[in-house]
């Protein structure tokens, strides 16, 4: 900016060092009038919005707390074995004893609640992230070893087969020694 009278330079003032644990302006974090820092994040509450209600709040800006200087959003749902339902969406407000969002997408995890349910839960750092349904991170499956599973057909295959050849050797054998033991007997008679 000059000044008007003389063309002197005014030098604009840095921008506070905090901001730099947002992230990155216009991903993580937007300033508002006042140069706070804010966040969309999506907004919904089960206990006091009625869907189908239009007057309900749907985006939120979220600031971050006096105590902490960290932003985000985040998403809770109740996942039973049939439906997934989301119960709550909002403002994250981070403290130190309840962790740090740094994900960009909402990652959930899943809790159990002892009814039957889950309680999935999530929480990240960019605008927006809470608006599509939270992701879960699938557990990576280890096989069941059985010993007739799917897996293992030719296993089963490989030890029929050697018993079979099995038995047929001792059926050989045995019937060679019965024709060998008969054959002497009748020589001595």
């Amino acid at each position: 900016l000059k000044d008007s009278s003389g063309g002197a330079g005014i030098k604009l003032p840095a921008k506070p060092v905090f901001l730099k644990k947002h992230g990155i302006e216009g991903l993580n974090y937007n300033l508002d009038n006042k140069s706070r820092p804010f966040i969309y994040c999506d907004f919904y509450d089960v206990s006091s919005c009625d869907p189908m209600e239009r007057s309900c709040p749907t985006v939120k800006m979220c600031y971050a707390s006096v105590n902490d200087h960290r932003l985000g959003c985040m998403a809770a749902l109740v996942n039973n074995s049939l439906t997934r339902q989301v119960t709550l969406k909002g403002c994250w407000m981070h403290d130190g004893n309840l962790g740090n969002c740094d994900n960009s997408q909402c990652i959930a995890d899943e809790r159990p609640t002892g009814h039957g349910n889950a309680a999935l839960f999530c929480c990240c750092s960019t605008h927006y992230c809470n608006r599509p349904p939270p992701t879960t991170v699938e557990p990576m499956e280890i096989e069941d070893p059985a010993f007739f599973g799917a897996g293992s057909r030719m296993f089963a295959i490989i030890i029929l087969g050697f018993f079979s050849i099995c038995a047929l050797a001792l059926f050989c054998y045995y019937s060679y020694r019965e024709y060998r033991n008969s054959r002497h007997y009748k020589e001595k008679v």
